[in-house]
C-alpha cells in the first residue's frame, strides 16, 4: 500500500473491541504504525476514511476531553503523537555546514 493517506489516532472506548478494530483497520488496506492495547493505536488511512463502533479517529488534536479520560500511560502517547506532529525548529535548517554563526561537525 502507498503511503497516500493521512495518520490519525485511533481511540478505542470499548476495550473488548480493541482487538477486532486493529483487524478492521488491517481488512481495510490501512497501515498500523504503532499500538498501545488496550485503547490507542496510530495507523496510516487512505482517503476512504474509516468507522468502527466503540472507536474514535482524530486526525489532527485529539480533544481534551477525551484525553482526560485516559490513563497516565495513555496521554503520554496521546501527547508525544501530537507533538511528533508538530513542525520541527532546526536552526541553520538548509544553510552550508560553514554558514556564519555555525561550526561544522568535529571543529
Amino acid at each position: 500500500m502507498s503511503e497516500v493517506g493521512r495518520e490519525a489516532i485511533i481511540v478505542v472506548t470499548q476495550e473488548d473491541l480493541y482487538n477486532s478494530t486493529l483487524s478492521a483497520v488491517r481488512r481495510g488496506g490501512h497501515r498500523v504504525v504503532s499500538e498501545l492495547p488496550p485503547t490507542l493505536a496510530t495507523a496510516v488511512f487512505s482517503e476512504s476514511g474509516f468507522s468502527a463502533p466503540g472507536a474514535q479517529l482524530f486526525f489532527d488534536t485529539v480533544p481534551l476531553d477525551v484525553v482526560n479520560r485516559l490513563d497516565a500511560r495513555s496521554r503520554l502517547f496521546v501527547g508525544a503523537w501530537q507533538a511528533g506532529k508538530e513542525p520541527k525548529t532546526r536552526p541553520g535548517d538548509g544553510l552550508s555546514w560553514d554558514a556564519p554563526g555555525f561550526t561544522p561537525p568535529g571543529w
